[in-house]
């Protein structure tokens, strides 16, 4: 009896046992299936909220019907019509063109309204353009491309001063003041401003080594250090400044070697070439292959611009680093410039 008992206990187990590996076999369809079912039945719009307990088959699919909701619902923007070219007004057609004469030996057109900018063309003293705007820095958009800093010009006729008042009343008084003084049968003693190019940023600084820093210097104070020289009476005091605000080449090494290699403005190359600085001068022709200008002026600017390019740009910052490259045979050379600017700076 107990045997017969217990061969029907192991068939019921082995017969449960059975059922429960067949069963899901039968099941009914999964529940990520009817869920995907309902996600994508869903109207446009709906809002779905999914749940914790959704596995992530179910709720990427339900994110996807929200995102196609979403896109059935959105309500396409029109862009703005675009307004006729004539009735499109663009800042160098609201102001009046303006003539300029240019005032430096030689200045630079620029890209943009800011010293480093690309230089497009530069043009020689005297050459008039056109300008059809201006910039709270002083710089003229010229009509066609390009900029130029305004201290280096001067309007040609009271329409030009007229023409950028509304940009810089104050810095325009004196220029206004000028035009009228030209028409203006009583005699007026000389206005004398400081513009921004030379203006002094204080007390003249002691000369160093640097060849790129400020010197501090005016006109007046340089013309004291041409008194008695050949380099007086040719205007370079201005041409030494703009050389140092265009190319940052201090004003008391400009003075120092044009002094230096010009025997103050005695030698041949600065009687008849107006070279001041032996720029090109090669030893053995001399005379024959050194730079010819037109004014001593036109030397001062193209000593700087050799200098800043040729020399400070590629890492020649000294003066003792110059007179590696610039006058290689003459060891003392660096000596005497320097005791040049001393000189100078002590007659302050």
């Amino acid at each position: 009896m107990r045997s017969q008992i217990r061969r029907f206990s192991f068939s019921v187990i082995l017969c449960v046992t059975l059922l429960l590996i067949i069963e899901p076999r039968f099941a009914s369809p999964k529940p990520a299936q009817a869920d995907a079912e309902t996600a994508v039945s869903l109207p446009a719009g709906a809002a779905i909220t999914p749940l914790l307990d959704i596995k992530p088959a179910v709720f990427n699919l339900h994110k996807q019907a929200y995102k196609a909701a979403a896109a059935k619902t959105t309500v396409p923007v029109k862009p703005a019509p675009a307004k006729p070219a004539s009735e499109v007004k663009t800042a160098a057609a609201s102001v009046k063109p303006a003539v300029y004469e240019t005032t430096a030996y030689y200045l630079n057109i620029r890209a943009n309204p800011y010293v480093g900018s690309k230089i497009l063309k530069t043009v020689s003293r005297g050459t008039r353009l056109i300008a059809v705007g201006a910039t709270k820095d002083g710089w003229l958009r010229l009509d066609g491309e390009g900029y130029v800093n305004r201290d280096y010009t001067k309007p040609v006729g009271e329409a030009a001063v007229q023409a950028l008042a509304a940009a810089e009343k104050p810095a325009l008084q004196t220029l206004a003041l000028a035009a009228k003084e030209k028409t203006d049968p009583i005699p007026r003693p000389a206005v004398q401003t400081k513009t921004a190019a030379h203006a002094e940023s204080g007390p003249p600084t002691k000369p160093t080594s640097l060849i790129k820093s400020k010197s501090g210097l005016t006109e007046e104070q340089i013309a004291a250090f041409f008194k008695g020289t050949a380099l007086s009476g040719h205007g370079l005091e201005k041409a030494v400044l703009d050389t140092e605000r265009e190319f940052g080449i201090n004003a008391l090494f400009t003075i120092a070697v044009m002094k230096l290699e010009s025997g103050n403005g005695k030698s041949r190359l600065a009687k008849k070439k107006n070279n001041l600085f032996g720029l090109n001068a090669v030893s053995g022709s001399e005379y024959v292959k050194a730079l010819s200008f037109r004014t001593k002026g036109d030397s001062v600017r193209k000593f700087g611009q050799l200098i800043a390019k040729n020399y400070v740009n590629k890492g020649y910052t000294t003066i003792e680093k110059v007179a590696r490259k610039y006058c290689p045979a003459n060891s003392r050379w660096p000596s005497y410039v320097k005791n040049i600017m001393r000189r100078d700076y002590k007659k302050l």
